[in-house]
C-alpha cells in the first residue's frame, strides 16, 4: 500500500481531491491531503512546506508526495525536510535552487497558456480571485458542468509571496521524481511540461487525456496513472482482506515463513476476529506450541519495503509506523487459528471455563477446513493485552513541547510513546472547555506562535490519536466516546482513525460512533466557533460506516 500526499495548486483546497482520493483507496491505497495557507499574505515556501509537513505527520517513508500546479513548488521542500519515496509533478511548476519563480516565468513565458481575457479580481485585501464563470471555462474546461460550476465556486483567494520570494530550497532533493501532464491543458504548457520533465528532472514525462484538473475530471484514470508509476513493489504484502489468513494450523505454531503479513488499511473493512478467540487454541493439550513462538513471528516475517533502513523521521515518528505493521504481523497467526477455532467451538469459553483440553484438538481439521466458508467472528469478548506503563504527568508535559518547539529529531516518536496519558493531556489543553481548569504547560522560549503554532497543536493531535489507534486492537484503552467525539468535531480524519481502530475490537460501539458523526453533516459548536463536517469527509465517513456495517453483517 502506498500513501500519496496530495497538496493542491493555487487558489484550490483539500477539497479538490474529493473524487480522486476514492479512487485511490478502492485500489488499496491512502492518501493525505493539506490546506495550504494560500490566504495568508505572509506565506511563503517555508509556510507552504510546514502546513504540508504537519499534514503528512505520521507517514512512513512510503509516502510519494504529489504536487499540482503551484503545489509542485512545495513538494521538493517537503522532501528536503523528511524521508519519502518520491515526487510526482501533476501539470505542476518546479522550482529552481536560489531563484523565484516570478524571475523563472520572465524568463520562460512559454510555462503557461494565455488565459481568459481578465479573469480574477483583487479584493479588498489584496488576494486575487477567480470569476467563477471563468474558471469553469479555463481551470475545469474537460470538467462535467456540474462538477466544474461547483469547483469554480470554491476557489480561495490567493496571495503570491510563494512565487515572488527566491524559493527556499536549499538542494535539490536525492529522491525519484514524474511529471504526470495533461494532455489538454489550457493553463500550464504541455509542450514546456515535456521539455521541463527532460530537462530539469531527467524523465519522461507521462500524459493523460485530461485538462488541467484530471483529479476532478479523470479522477479513476489518474488513479491508474499515479499507482502505475509507483508500484508498491513489497515482497510478501497482499492488499487487506476481510477473509481470513489461510493454512495456518490451529494446534501448532506455524513456521515464520508461513504468515502472509496482511497491513491494516485505513478505509478498508475491519473484519478481523479479536484475540479472545485463539484462547481454547492455547488450551490445547498440544504442548510443542506455545504463545511464545507465535509472538515470535513477526520478527521472522519478510520486512516490507523501508522497514530494514527504518530511522526515527522528524515528528512523524517513521519507527511508530514500523511498530504498527509489526503490530499488524503479531497478529496475523493468532488471528487466522482463532477465526477456524470459532468455526468448531461455536460459543468459545473463557480461559477458566474451558472445556477439557482434548476437544479443540479433536475439532481441529474440521474446523481448519470450515474457515473458508464463513467471515472471521467479530465484536466478542476479548483477552486483552495490558497497557504500556503510564508516563507521568512531567514526562507527557515534556514530550508535547518538544513536539510542539521542534527540539528533537525523535519528538514525534517520544509524543507516541505517551499513549493514552499523552492522548488525554493534548485534547484538555485543546479543548476550551477543559483547558480552563487544567494544570498549565510549561513554557519555552522557541515556542511557536501564531499558525505555526495551530499547525503544530494540530500535528500533535494527530500524533497521539494514530498512537491510541495502534493499542486500541489489542489493549483495553478507557478512551471515552465523549473524547472521540470532540477529536471527531475538530479534526473528522483524526476521529475517524479512532473510530476505524475500535471497530476491530468493538464493532458496534464503532458503528454507534460512526453514526453519530454523520450528524455533524450540520452547523455544530465547538467552543465559541461553529464549523461543519464537508462534503468531503461526509463522504468518507458514509464509507467508512458502510465498510464496518458491511463487517458486522
Amino acid at each position: 500500500m502506498t500513501t500519496f500526499g496530495l497538496v493542491h495548486g493555487a487558489f484550490h483546497g483539500a477539497w479538490c481531491w474529493e473524487r480522486l482520493v476514492p479512487e485511490l483507496e478502492a485500489r488499496g491505497h491512502w492518501a493525505i491531503t493539506v490546506d495550504l495557507p494560500c490566504e495568508d499574505p505572509e506565506a511563503g515556501g517555508e509556510a507552504y512546506a510546514r502546513a504540508a509537513m504537519a499534514a503528512f505527520d505520521g507517514a512512513d517513508e512510503d509516502l510519494v508526495v504529489v504536487g499540482h500546479s503551484l503545489g509542485g513548488l512545495v513538494i521538493p521542500l517537503v522532501a528536503e525536510r523528511r524521508p519519502v519515496r518520491g515526487l510526482v509533478f501533476l501539470c505542476g511548476l518546479i522550482p529552481r535552487v536560489g531563484r523565484s519563480h516570478d524571475e523563472v516565468f520572465a524568463a520562460d513565458p512559454e510555462i503557461a497558456l494565455p488565459g481568459p481575457e481578465d479573469p480574477t479580481y483583487e479584493s479588498e485585501d489584496g488576494a486575487t480571485h477567480w470569476k467563477p464563470d471563468l474558471a469553469e471555462s479555463w481551470f475545469f474546461a474537460d470538467c462535467p458542468p456540474d462538477i466544474a460550476a461547483s469547483a469554480a465556486v470554491r476557489l480561495r483567494g490567493q496571495y503570491w509571496l510563494v512565487s515572488r520570494e527566491v524559493s527556499p530550497l536549499r538542494d535539490w532533493p536525492d529522491v525519484p521524481a514524474q511529471y504526470i501532464l495533461g494532455a489538454r491543458d489550457a493553463v500550464i504548457n504541455p509542450a514546456w511540461c515535456r521539455r521541463a520533465a527532460r530537462d530539469l528532472l531527467n524523465v519522461e514525462a507521462t500524459e493523460v487525456d485530461a485538462g488541467h484538473s484530471p483529479f476532478l475530471s479523470s479522477a479513476a484514470l489518474l488513479a491508474e496513472t499515479l499507482i502505475a508509476a509507483w508500484p508498491t513493489g513489497v515482497e510478501g504484502v497482499v492488499l487487506p482482506s476481510p477473509e481470513p489468513v489461510e493454512e495456518v494450523p490451529v494446534v501448532e505454531a506455524p513456521p515464520p515463513q508461513s504468515v502472509v503479513v496482511v497491513p491494516p488499511a485505513p478505509d478498508a473493512a475491519v473484519a478481523e476476529a479479536p484475540a479472545a478467540d485463539a484462547r481454547p487454541v492455547e488450551e490445547a493439550p498440544a504442548a510443542s506450541a506455545p504463545a511464545e513462538p507465535v509472538e515470535d513471528v513477526p520478527a521472522a516475517a519478510p520486512a516490507k519495503k523501508g522497514a530494514a533502513a527504518l530511522t526515527p523521521a522528524k515528528k512523524a515518528g517513521a519507527g511508530k509506523a514500523a511498530a504498527k505493521k509489526a503490530a499488524a504481523a503479531k497478529k496475523a497467526a493468532p488471528e487466522a487459528a482463532a477465526a477456524a477455532a470459532e468455526d468448531a467451538a461455536p460459543a468459545p469459553q473463557p480461559a477458566e471455563e474451558a472445556t477439557p483440553a482434548g476437544e479443540p484438538a479433536e475439532d481441529a481439521a474440521p474446523a481448519a477446513a470450515a474457515a473458508d466458508e464463513a467471515p472471521p467472528v467479530v465484536d466478542l469478548p476479548t483477552v486483552r493485552a495490558e497497557l504500556p506503563p503510564a508516563k507521568s504527568p512531567e514526562e507527557v508535559d515534556e514530550a508535547i513541547l518538544d513536539y510542539l518547539c521542534d527540539t528533537r529529531e525523535d519528538a514525534g516518536d517520544a509524543l507516541a510513546a505517551t499513549g493514552l496519558e499523552g492522548f488525554r493531556r493534548v485534547v484538555q489543553l485543546m479543548n476550551p472547555d477543559t483547558a480552563r481548569d487544567a494544570a498549565r504547560l510549561p513554557t519555552r522560549p522557541e515556542m511557536p506562535r501564531g499558525q505555526d503554532e495551530a499547525d503544530a497543536w494540530t500535528g500533535a493531535l494527530w500524533t497521539v490519536c494514530r498512537a491510541v489507534g495502534e493499542l486500541l486492537p489489542e489493549h483495553d484503552v478507557p478512551v471515552t466516546d465523549a473524547e472521540i467525539r470532540w477529536v471527531a468535531t475538530l479534526e473528522p480524519r483524526a476521529g475517524m482513525s479512532l473510530v476505524r481502530a475500535l471497530g476491530r475490537s468493538d464493532l458496534s460501539r464503532a458503528i454507534r460512533l460512526c453514526q453519530w458523526m454523520l450528524g455533524l453533516v450540520y452547523l455544530f459548536r465547538v467552543g465559541e466557533r461553529e464549523r461543519k463536517i464537508e462534503a468531503w469527509d461526509r463522504t468518507a465517513v458514509e464509507r467508512l460506516l458502510r465498510q464496518l456495517e458491511e463487517s458486522a453483517a
